[in-house]
């Protein structure tokens, strides 16, 4: 259980740091994007880079992305020459993405191809299917749910990118020099610095290899039989949560590495952790209740007696730093049932509060009063009345 807490609270703390540190005050966040080219020095060897410049501050440091999505920060030192031309910004394509992986990846990893995703494995491709299956429904269903609720949604504009590794074994090998330390606490993270979600194939199927002698009715049998535990819902919660963090920041919902208080991004994660595996939809158009967090709520609720929940996560993120498993999942339990009773009580207000989150532009920082501002603008400043309601409302589920 505690690394499942721990790799949700990973996927927007850790990488936002690296930014933040080097980042002063934001002097612009350009409006027009033309093509900026930037050689910059990486090893010591001269390297260019191509894409847009999204962020600049008072010190000459600059945020660059990719036209695959990732997001660089280059300091003064290490730029040898910045140019720009009237090319427009494009994106690459599922084509180019493609090259560009399968020059980054060892050998032994294929790719698997979706609507929306490129899937780089090395475990067995049943597992990439079906994860690839999963993904699209999830992101399917998140675009159309919200826009049905009145959040004008778009499709993502760069191809997305998963990373699905054998086991435990080699995700950690090939992803300590990106994470550090926490990789022994994870099993799976969204870096909103490279744009991927990241995980490890839980399921067991890699025993089969890449044996194509292996019937494709055994590694479904094999795949149902595993899928049919009841550790498994954990197991598909892990990267479902880091894929809906993928999807909010890639079609408009938020944007990266902007002040979205954590309640709003965790909340909206942890309402697509409970999808149907057994249905051929995996999410319907209406949000169901999560039974894992609804039950840590109730005892949250009973045990600790809170006080101003809402108000505590509305106005600071303190709440989701780590002290002890419990106190993260407490912070869980609140921001998914804030999230699903405004969604169930105050839709309409819930989305004009996620339009507003939405315009927030990177790097720029909110204080407490600032928040707790936006937040009663929206909501009201009756607090007494709206935690009542809120106790009240999540009593009856």
């Amino acid at each position: 259980m505690r690394n499942l807490i721990v790799q949700f609270m990973f996927s927007f703390r850790f990488f936002r740091f690296a930014f933040y540190a080097i980042l002063s005050t934001i002097l612009a966040t350009p409006t027009t994007f033309a093509l900026d080219y930037a050689t910059v020095l990486e090893n010591g060897k001269k390297v260019k880079r191509e894409g847009r410049i999204i962020a600049e501050d008072t010190g000459g440091n600059f945020v660059f992305e990719e036209r695959d999505g990732r997001w660089r920060m280059f300091q003064p030192k290490e730029v040898v020459e910045q140019l720009s031309d009237d090319k427009e910004f494009v994106p690459y394509t599922h084509a180019e993405m493609k090259k560009r992986l399968q020059a980054e990846f060892p050998k032994q990893f294929r790719i698997y191809e979706t609507k929306r995703y490129l899937i780089v494995f090395d475990t067995t491709l049943a597992y990439a299917r079906w994860c690839g299956n999963l993904l699209e429904q999830l992101d399917a269903a998140f675009i159309e749910h919200w826009k049905k609720n009145g959040f004008e949604l778009t499709e993502p504009e760069f191809p997305l990118v998963a990373v699905i590794f054998a086991d435990r074994g080699n995700f950690i090998r090939c992803t300590e020099p990106e994470v550090g330390s926490a990789v022994a606490y994870i099993n799976a993270y969204y870096n909103q610095t490279t744009n991927r979600i990241v995980f490890y194939d839980l399921t067991g199927l890699e025993v089969y290899g890449n044996n194509s002698r292996v019937k494709s009715s055994s590694l479904e049998r094999r795949f149902r039989e595993i899928m049919s535990r009841p550790d498994s819902a954990k197991a598909v919660a892990t990267f479902v949560h880091e894929a809906a963090h993928q999807i909010s920041y890639n079609c408009g919902m938020l944007k990266r590495f902007s002040a979205c208080p954590h309640w709003v991004s965790e909340g909206i994660a942890t309402l697509y952790e409970t999808p149907d595996l057994s249905g051929e939809q995996a999410w319907s158009d209406t949000i169901k209740v999560n039974p894992l967090r609804l039950k840590h709520f109730y005892k949250y609720a009973t045990e600790r007696n809170p006080n101003s929940p809402m108000r505590k996560v509305a106005a600071s993120d303190e709440p989701f730093v780590i002290v002890s498993p419990e106190n993260a999942l407490d912070a869980y339990a609140i921001c998914w049932s804030m999230m699903y009773f405004f969604h169930a009580k105050y839709n309409n207000e819930l989305i004009r509060y996620l339009k507003m989150i939405s315009q927030k532009e990177p790097f720029l920082i909110d204080d407490e009063s600032k928040r707790i501002r936006d937040f009663e603008e929206i909501f009201g400043s009756n607090w007494e009345n709206l935690h009542q309601e809120y106790y009240k409302f999540m009593g009856t589920l």
